[in-house]
C-alpha cells in the first residue's frame, strides 16, 4: 500500500485499523499513507493499523494519523502505531507527505545525539522512531515529568539508541487494555538500545506483552529501571513484558505487577539474555 488514504469510520472487534486492520507485510508494505476516520474495536485497535505482524520499521514507513483529531474507541489523543501530533501531521501534509526531519525539532550535540529535555520533545519524537531513522540517536538532557501528558508512549522504537543519560522520566501513564505491546516503548527493535534511563512512578496497562519500560524487547536494555505498576494479561513484567531475543543487563524494576499468564517482577517471559 503506497500513497493511499482512508477517511471513513471503521468499526469491528479484533484487529481494527483506520487504514489496515492487520498488516502482514515485511518491506515497505505501507508507505506514505494516512487515515483520518474514527476507529472502534475491542482488541488490537489502531488509528492507522490495528495489528502489525511484521517489523514496524520495515513494513510501515512515513505513514501516520493525527492523534489530536482521530478518535479511537471514542477518545482523541490516543497513541498507537503511526500516531503523531497535530502540528507534525499538518506539517507533513503541507510538505506533500515528504519525510519529516528530526533536525527541525531537536538540537544535535557533537556526539550526534538529538537532545530531549521536555515532554513536548518526547511527543515530537514519535515520527522518528521507525527504522528509516535506524542510525539516529536520542538523549535526555533533563528530567521529564509526564503528569500533564497522559497516554504518551512510543509504540515502536527502531532508531539506534535512547540514552537516558542518567536522567529520569516520571509519571508515565498508559492505559490501553485492548492493545498488545505497551510500555514506555511498546516494541524495541532488534537494532535498538535503551541505556541509563530511569522511569519513576506512573502505571502501564495493556493486554499482552506489557512492561514498565518495554512491552516486547528484541533489542538491548542496560543500566535502566522502572518503578511503576504494570497490569495486563499475558507476558507481563515490571521492566519488560516479553524479552524475545533481546538482552537486559544491570537493570531492575520495583513496581507491582498484575497479570494472568507468564508474569514476572522483571520480565514476564524470557527467550533472550538477562
Amino acid at each position: 500500500i503506497s500513497n493511499s488514504y482512508s477517511t471513513g469510520a471503521v468499526t469491528g472487534t479484533t484487529t481494527v485499523g483506520g487504514l489496515v486492520g492487520r498488516n502482514y507485510g515485511s518491506s515497505d508494505s505501507i508507505n506514505s499513507s494516512f487515515s483520518t476516520g474514527a476507529v472502534t474495536g475491542t482488541t488490537n485497535v489502531g488509528g492507522l493499523v490495528g495489528f502489525n505482524d511484521g517489523n514496524f520499521g520495515n513494513s510501515i514507513r512515513n505513514s501516520y494519523y493525527d492523534i489530536g483529531s482521530v478518535s479511537i474507541n471514542g477518545t482523541n489523543g490516543l497513541i498507537t502505531l503511526g500516531g503523531i501530533s497535530d502540528n507534525q501531521y499538518q506539517t507533513w501534509v503541507a510538505g506533500k507527505y515528504a519525510s519529516l526531519n528530526p533536525a527541525s525539532y531537536f538540537t544535535q550535540n557533537s556526539s550526534g545525539f538529538y537532545q530531549l529535555r521536555t515532554a513536548q520533545d518526547l511527543l515530537n519524537l514519535l515520527p522518528f522512531t521507525e527504522e528509516n531513522f535506524y542510525a539516529t540517536q536520542f538523549q535526555l538532557t533533563a528530567n521529564i515529568d509526564l503528569t500533564n501528558q497522559p497516554g504518551w508512549f512510543i509504540p515502536y522504537f527502531g532508531a539506534q539508541q535512547f540514552d537516558g543519560n542518567g536522567f529520569t522520566i516520571s509519571n508515565l501513564s498508559v492505559n490501553q487494555p485492548y492493545n498488545d505491546n505497551i510500555g514506555f516503548i511498546g516494541i524495541l527493535g532488534g537494532g535498538g538500545s535503551i541505556t541509563n534511563l530511569g522511569l519513576r512512578g506512573g502505571s502501564v496497562s495493556g493486554s499482552s506483552h506489557v512492561g514498565g519500560l518495554v512491552g516486547d524487547n528484541y533489542g538491548s536494555i542496560s543500566n535502566s529501571y522502572s518503578t511503576g505498576a504494570v497490569t495486563g494479561t499475558t507476558d507481563i513484567g515490571g521492566l519488560v513484558g516479553q524479552n524475545y531475543g533481546g538482552s537486559i543487563s544491570n537493570s531492575y524494576s520495583t513496581g507491582a505487577v498484575t497479570g494472568t499468564t507468564d508474569i514476572g517482577g522483571l520480565a514476564g517471559f524470557n527467550n533472550g539474555v538477562i
